[in-house]
């Protein structure tokens, strides 16, 4: 599900998309309000890449280890920008639906690029291994 959206909005903004997913996600991975959580912090991410930062590419990496879903965004940055760059409300947002579900948010920019982090526990059924 992921995947199709992000692949149809970088497609529809000739953005080229890096995919990396360790595993298959398993189905019922997350409680309700974890998915609607994650998938709403996940669509802003995307959102901000795409509207703010110039990029050309975007690279989504998902995998689950030590009892977390972890999911990294990462764009680089087309313009020079960094210096610009502030937490506006999306970033707020992110990090307090995140952070709703026990979550823990971070991001960082560089010169090069902007990097969005998701760690959300898990209950034990679902370890990587």
């Amino acid at each position: 599900h992921w995947r199709i959206l992000a692949k149809k909005r970088c497609d529809s903004a000739e953005i080229e998309l890096h995919w990396a997913v360790k595993d298959k996600l398993p189905h019922g991975l997350f409680t309700n309000r974890q998915y609607y959580n994650i998938n709403l912090a996940f669509k802003e991410s995307l959102t901000n890449a795409l509207k703010h930062t110039g990029t050309s590419e975007i690279s989504v990496l998902m995998d689950i280890k030590d009892g977390y879903f972890r999911a990294e965004i990462k764009n680089n940055l087309g313009r020079q920008i960094a210096d610009t760059l502030h937490a506006g409300k999306g970033l707020h947002n992110m990090q307090s639906r995140i952070e709703e579900i026990g979550g823990q948010f971070d991001y960082q920019i560089n010169k090069e690029s902007f990097i969005v982090n998701f760690l959300v526990p898990l209950d034990d059924t679902h370890e990587g291994k």
